[in-house]
């Protein structure tokens, strides 16, 4: 993705923020799961999903490539504790 210049930084932001919440929603449904259970799964590629693209949306604003690193680097560590929990696909 390359750093896009026909939307204006509040539109990444609103977005960025609205994706924010929902993550924060699903986290805390994650926490009320029991290991073991098939949703978590779920709730984890979708956690996953939303962290990347709010990586690429905060490349997209122009956020400084090193804070985009380190959400990149969380959505690694969450793939990684998918496959720790369910194995690889």
């Amino acid at each position: 993705m390359v750093r896009d210049t026909s939307k204006d930084e509040a539109y990444f932001t609103e977005k960025i923020i609205k994706c924010e919440k929902e993550i924060e929603e699903d986290e805390k449904e994650l926490l009320e799961l029991p290991l073991g259970d098939a949703r978590r799964e779920n709730y984890l590629f979708y956690i996953e999903d939303q962290k990347f693209h709010n990586a690429m949306r905060k490349y997209a604003r122009g956020d400084d490539i090193k804070l985009v690193k380190k959400d990149l680097e969380e959505v690694i560590s969450i793939i990684q504790k998918k496959h720790s929990e369910f194995g690889f696909d």
